[in-house]
């Protein structure tokens, strides 16, 4: 890697020999560095399958891991700047609501995921220890505090809130932030009040006024980010929110079912792309695997191209005549000798 940073199958292997090592999170990195430089679409959907597999495995070493320590109070403190976003509670205990809720915090950890001085815990490492400790999201809160979640999932702070009707068809959502060791408030409560066909503009409003409380500077870029909606199509997005629901349940056709309805409402629809992509690619054996990836054309090109440019340095002879003609100086140039 050192030699040739830009050589596609240095990363495949590099990605695949942390993975057979057990290194999840350097393997992660690996491939997800290859799937942006591949436009091989096999490849990529593989490389997209297989880290979110890897994703899941990475969760379940670090939450099991951290539970143990917890139980035997040797569980260290977070990395600074570590942030999680905790579903929402349904305060208003609308049944239907909990795949909503569950969106939500999809969309938010996603935004908040957009801003480079914050570490975002990923939402499957929240959705493991949901499933280590056999809790459902509206029964979060009763097992375990937001500070001692934060803890577990290895996160200096944690965003909490809910969700309440306003009327037949409004919502009102609050959040606010709390420091795992000390279980403070951090930032002033945020509230964004709307209809309910309105729920994913009310949940930028969200995401910008915690950021503002935060005190973070936001870029241009980031701001740019973070304002796109994921989809202009409400009906899509509850679609998609189902089948979130749908797929942490382990209910896959159902799941498919959903994102496969989510991307019919709105065929540019990229989070419901990739959710129905991940579900519906089947994650081939190793050898399969390292087979594919030495098909990949993308590949085989920068390495052709790598090895063409090595051919030539190695064969370019110092008295042989110049590659490039010398620039006219008024001084003749000889066999690399000014005269």
């Amino acid at each position: 890697q050192q030699l040739q940073p830009n050589d596609s199958r240095t990363l495949f292997f590099l990605g695949y020999s942390h993975e057979l090592e057990g290194r999840f999170a350097e393997a992660i990195a690996s491939y997800s560095e290859y799937r942006r430089r591949t436009l091989f679409d096999p490849m990529a959907k593989q490389l997209q399958a297989r880290v979110s597999q890897l994703n899941v495995k990475l969760a379940e070493l670090e939450v099991r891991r951290a539970l143990r320590e917890e139980k035997e109070m040797t569980l260290g403190q977070p990395k600074s700047n570590t942030l999680a976003v905790l579903y929402f509670r349904n305060v208003s205990e609308r049944g239907e609501w909990n795949a909503l809720l569950k969106g939500i915090t999809y969309m938010l950890t996603t935004d908040l995921g957009q801003v480079q001085s914050i570490r975002l815990v990923e939402r499957t490492k929240l959705e493991t220890l949901m499933k280590e400790v056999a809790l459902s999201s509206s029964s979060l809160y009763d097992r375990f505090t937001a500070p001692r979640a934060g803890k577990v999932l290895g996160a200096e702070r944690v965003v909490v809130g809910g969700a309440i009707a306003t009327g037949s068809s409004g919502i009102q959502l609050d959040a606010g932030v709390i420091q795992t060791s000390t279980s403070m408030s951090v930032v002033k409560p945020v509230r964004a009040v709307g209809r309910l066909s309105d729920v994913m503009q009310l949940e930028k409003q969200l995401a910008f006024s915690l950021i503002d409380q935060l005190g973070v500077a936001l870029s241009e870029s980031e701001r740019e980010s973070i304002q796109k909606l994921p989809t202009e199509s409400t009906l899509a997005f509850v679609a998609f929110c189902r089948g979130l629901e749908f797929a942490d349940s382990l209910n896959i056709p159902q799941a498919q079912a959903a994102f496969a309805e989510a991307l019919r409402l709105d065929p540019n629809f990229k989070a419901a792309e990739q959710e129905l992509t991940t579900l519906t690619t089947a994650v081939l054996p190793q050898q399969q695997f390292v087979a594919l990836a030495a098909s990949d054309p993308t590949a085989s090109k920068n390495a052709q191209h790598l090895e063409a440019i090595s051919n030539a340095t190695q064969n370019w002879n110092a008295s042989a005549t110049p590659l490039i003609p010398p620039v006219q100086t008024g001084t003749i140039v000889v066999r690399g000798k000014i005269r």
